[in-house]
């Protein structure tokens, strides 16, 4: 064996026993775990007397996709969502939403605006037309844990609508949502025949038909 050959073998033999005795480096994620999605009212628009909901969006978008925020529309005490309207889909930032104990947010629909107020109770989210079931006006905001009319200060309960004092009611039912991640979701068509229908005094926001076999069906349009 030559000396080059020896001293080659000698610096290999230095160079590994000094790389195992090395620290070895332990890889550790700092993903947060998955969130789990929560969906409400997931079911069909199948209904009966106990079940007046419209049906929930199967697919709400993905919080990938850059999400609406606050409106310009915000003042002081009341906050305003900026929607994404996707196809029939309508979403707001849940965080936004959360921010105050109700939101506003509104739709085109006929050349203008519906205009709806959101609202947490139990902490399930609630959706209303601000049109005002007694006057008619596009009053209606919130007040001291009721729906109050700003123009004849007609009140209506939070989750059944039921007009105080005597006053018309809102049509019974609610507006159906899903909740993913950082977003709330909601049909476009349920949200503007819900106005529609509010407007017109209707006593359900969503028509209840028959449907052959006993049972009835909800129709939004």
């Amino acid at each position: 064996m030559s000396a080059r050959f020896a001293i080659a073998l000698i610096a290999i033999s230095l160079l590994v026993l000094a790389t195992a005795c090395v620290p070895g480096i332990t890889s550790r994620s700092t993903e947060p775990p998955p969130v789990t999605e929560d969906t409400t009212d997931p079911n069909s628009v199948i209904q009966t007397e106990d079940d007046d909901r419209a049906a929930a969006p199967s697919n709400p978008p993905s919080d990938n996709l850059t999400l609406p925020s606050i409106s310009p529309k915000s003042t002081p005490g009341h906050t305003w969502a900026a929607t994404m309207i996707v196809g029939n889909l309508v979403t707001i930032s849940l965080p936004v939403a959360a921010m105050e104990d109700h939101v506003h947010f509104e739709v085109p629909a006929d050349g203008g605006y519906a205009r709806f107020l959101g609202y947490f109770v139990d902490g399930r989210f609630y959706g209303q037309a601000t049109l005002c079931p007694n006057c008619g006006t596009d009053s209606v905001d919130w007040g001291a844990g009721v729906l109050k009319c700003g123009e004849c200060d007609a009140t209506f309960e939070l989750i059944s609508g039921e007009g105080r004092d005597g006053v018309p009611s809102y049509p019974s039912g609610r507006i159906a949502h899903a909740t993913s991640g950082s977003t709330i979701t909601m049909p476009l068509d349920a949200l503007l025949v819900a106005h529609s229908r509010t407007a017109s005094g209707e006593e359900t926001l969503f028509e209840i038909v028959n449907v052959p076999g006993g049972g009835a069906r909800g129709c939004c349009g």
